[in-house]
């Protein structure tokens, strides 16, 4: 009988446990900076721009980011036959084109905030790189969901963290109080 209440409270911690290191952590500001850092020099990179236009670019370009961050994705289901109701794809297929209305506007409204920093070749690459950065952010997700690792991401064996192999990495330009060095 008490080994049966041992072994009973070793799997309700162990099933707590699994349940408190499978909740994903918030990014903390510092990271949410290092982030914000590398999109801007991956876009000082790809835009070409500037010193004149940098200064104006990033005031407006961080605003962006907020404004992008605000918008909260909607849960996408997985699309198994069976396990979901008609009704319930139509409203998360509803949900996602509503998503995508809400990001447009957005991209809309800051593209015309940006023609007067950026030309218009530059604006046009602006969006191809916001695109660029979406999927590499999607790729990454889902490299770290299914344990594959994807084209500019590896996975460390012992660790299980995966990093990006980019040459982009925050510095003073954009971010003052960087503590990764330039490469």
């Amino acid at each position: 009988m008490m080994m049966k209440r041992i072994a009973l409270m070793i799997a309700l911690i162990a099933a707590f446990a699994v349940g408190a290191v499978a909740q994903p952590k918030p990014l903390s500001k510092e990271d949410k900076e290092k982030i914000f850092c590398g999109k801007a020099q991956m876009m000082q990179k790809k835009l070409d721009l500037k010193e004149s236009q940098m200064e104006e670019f990033l005031a407006v370009y961080k605003q962006y980011q907020e404004a992008v961050s605000k918008i909260v994705p909607p849960k996408r289901l997985k699309a198994k036959d069976g396990e979901i109701t008609s009704d319930q794809a139509y409203e998360n297929v509803m949900a996602q084109l509503k998503f995508k209305k809400e990001i447009l506007a957005v991209q809309e409204e800051y593209v015309g905030k940006m023609k007067n920093i950026l030309t218009p070749k530059q604006l046009m690459r602006f969006l191809q790189a916001e695109y660029a950065v979406q999927k590499s952010i999607f790729d990454h997700k889902k490299a770290r969901g299914e344990g594959k690792s994807r084209k500019g991401f590896k996975r460390d064996r012992k660790s299980g963290k995966i990093s990006h192999q980019s040459e982009i990495r925050p510095d003073s330009v954009c971010c003052p109080s960087a503590s990764v060095p330039t490469v």
